[in-house]
């Protein structure tokens, strides 16, 4: 029996098509069938990415460039908000996460409980998307000779200096500062 090729290799760059989301935001193109998560990216988005890891069944990429936006692409509200975990749906619209989350759920109804013609309702959302967080964990480090607090980095114990979040209640804001 021959194996399938792997259509790419670690560090080239290619354009591709996000067809869908990940369980935890990543943009997920396809080539040839071998799907390729990348950080930032949605579907809908033509984009050149830089493909840094290959595996036998799947791959990874960092978004170069945008070619071609999606409609639910927005500007982060907050500057820092992809150096730490937790705020990966920034970049995309209230109507898009939305969205985002409603698919999330159909997805796992069938794919994973393989349920058939389950109904699901469009999620309800907020008036007001910011601030309503009710729990952190905030790190607590030294950097420097400098007491600093935060969030950590996305799959590392790296915390990212910060003194608010655009998610969490102003009290927690207020406790970060102090």
């Amino acid at each position: 029996m021959m194996s399938k090729t792997i259509p790419v290799k670690k560090n080239d760059f290619i354009d591709v098509l996000f067809e869908d989301l990940t369980h935890d935001g990543a943009g997920v193109a396809k080539v040839d069938g071998y799907p390729i998560f990348v950080q930032g990216g949605l579907p809908g988005e033509k984009a050149n990415i830089k493909v840094t890891k290959v595996n036998k069944g799947y791959g990874f990429g960092r978004l170069m460039e945008i070619l071609e936006r999606s409609t639910f692409r927005v500007e982060c509200p907050a500057e820092d908000a992809h150096k730490y975990g937790g705020c990966q749906l920034q970049h995309i619209s209230y109507e898009g996460q939305l969205k985002y989350k409603e698919n999330q759920v159909k997805q796992v109804l069938t794919r994973i409980g393989k349920l058939e013609d389950v109904v699901v309702h469009p999620i309800l959302g907020m008036d007001n998307p910011w601030h309503y967080r009710n729990k952190a964990q905030v790190p607590v480090g030294e950097k420097d000779g400098k007491l600093i607090a935060g969030f950590f980095k996305p799959r590392s114990h790296e915390i990212v200096d910060t003194d608010e979040s655009l998610l969490h209640l102003d009290e927690i804001n207020e406790a970060i500062k102090r």
